[in-house]
């Protein structure tokens, strides 16, 4: 399974890679699903799924366990919907 990478500011995202790589933008529906028992281990995965307009379909997956510690680091910063945002004034 592939690590899962939490950014706060998603503008930092692009600066993980060198600069000369060439950024595709996936521009339809991703579509995310919940794979119970998918780790070896028994553990539940989420699983998101995507079309480039190459054609080309993009799986990744990562643990629901690391799913969830991000919607929390975000919830922290943002809060959940429908409660007021805190962490930050605007």
């Amino acid at each position: 399974m592939i690590a899962l990478h939490i950014f706060m500011n998603a503008e930092e995202m692009g600066r993980q890679f060198p600069p000369d790589r060439k950024l595709i933008e996936a521009q339809k529906e991703i579509s995310v699903g919940l794979l119970q028992q998918g780790t070896t281990s028994g553990r539940s995965t989420v699983s998101f799924m995507f079309e480039l307009p190459g054609g080309e379909i993009v799986f990744a997956e990562t643990s629901l366990r690391l799913f969830l510690s991000c919607a929390q680091a975000f919830a922290a910063l943002e809060g959940w919907p429908g409660e007021e945002k805190r962490g930050r004034t605007q």
